[in-house]
């Protein structure tokens, strides 16, 4: 099972160099707001991902006065180690090391590093957009069907050269082209993904139907466009108005998650608190069917678990984790009597 020894950074966020240590459990990081917190969690989400979860904007993460950032982490895995190195420039000169040997991608870092995080954010999975459900499933897609990876990168290259074709007007034959790379892989994507919803839905009916049960749940997978629609068909219909905005209105990239109650919504009829429980036994599910698959326990990030959580629920979820025997990074305030179990390592921040 996966778990982080130490994480470096140098010039990321408010730390201008600075290094922790990490213990195989319960992680505990406490500091009054503002004190870098979540910049931790921050940094090892970035190296896991390639992308933060609190901004889209790098320079907002690169210390001020400076001009790119860089994260090193030693992980274990069973009887393996890896040293991970990623640097982040304002220039675009960006750097991936495995084991000290350069990458041209950071996808290497995901397939060793899995990451789940909870933080406020992720707890408005039902009442928010569509993007954060999409990135829940294609998180279980990523490791669950890799022979996928391949194709999720042919239509991501498709579909960003479909969108610049359109913003320069070109013709209709030459954007046709990039159409036919994404109708190539799409069929796949969407075959896999709802086979993962199957798996996460078998592996929560009971538990869901246990705290929920005045409220019958249903998953359902829309791929992006109508399943009535031939999505080249559609994409000559809606041509000329993806010309006039600019971007892709239709495909694999609009896909979603409907999570459905009585024919309805199930945020409209759940309460803010059973969103929250709902939301989540979605992720912890995820882990255990990662496990149960692979024997690889992901890394959970729990950020401010307190704001959203009563403490019934939070001991809840860290009695689940704690059984699982998962490295948890958890941040607060202050330290919680009911936190202190297993091989606590506490890190203050000033």
């Amino acid at each position: 099972m996966p778990h982080i020894n130490s994480l470096k950074i140098h010039q990321f966020r408010n730390f201008p160099t600075q290094e922790w240590q990490f213990g195989p459990e319960l992680n505990l990081i406490i500091g009054q707001n503002g004190s870098g917190k979540t910049s931790i969690l921050e940094a090892l989400y970035f190296l896991a991902h390639g992308r933060s979860f609190r901004v889209k904007e790098l320079n907002r993460m690169i210390h001020q006065g400076h001009a790119q950032f860089t994260l090193f982490t030693e992980l274990t895995d069973g009887d393996d180690q890896y040293t991970l190195a990623m640097q982040r420039s304002m220039n675009g000169d960006n750097k991936n090391r495995l084991n000290h040997v350069d990458l041209k991608s950071a996808s290497q870092f995901a397939e060793r590093l899995p990451v789940l995080l909870f933080n406020p954010e992720s707890f408005q999975l039902l009442s928010g957009g569509p993007k954060s459900r999409r990135q829940m499933i294609d998180w279980g897609v990523f490791y669950h069907y890799p022979l996928l990876r391949p194709h999720y990168l042919n239509v991501k290259r498709a579909l960003k050269q479909r969108n610049a074709s359109l913003k320069q007007n070109q013709p209709r034959s030459q954007v046709r082209l990039w159409e036919t790379t994404i109708i190539e892989n799409v069929h796949e994507i969407n075959q896999a993904r709802q086979d993962y919803l199957n798996l996460l839905f078998s592996s929560t009916e009971h538990i869901l139907h246990e705290f929920m049960q005045t409220h019958l749940l249903e998953f359902r997978f829309e791929q992006g466009w109508p399943e009535t629609e031939d999505l080249m068909t559609l994409w000559d219909k809606t041509y000329q108005q993806d010309v006039r905005f600019g971007t892709t209105q239709y495909g694999p990239h609009q896909a979603d998650l409907k999570i459905i109650s009585h024919k309805k919504p199930a945020r409209d009829l759940l309460s803010r608190g059973q969103q929250k429980l709902l939301i989540t036994i979605l992720k912890l599910a995820q882990g255990k069917l990662l496990q149960e698959a692979f024997n690889k326990t992901p890394v959970y990030l729990l950020d401010d678990l307190a704001s959203e959580l009563d403490e019934v629920h939070q001991k809840f979820l860290w009695d689940y984790l704690l059984a699982q025997k998962a490295q948890v990074i958890l941040t607060s305030i202050q330290e919680q009597g009911y936190l202190q179990q297993g091989d606590t390592q506490i890190i203050h921040l000033e």
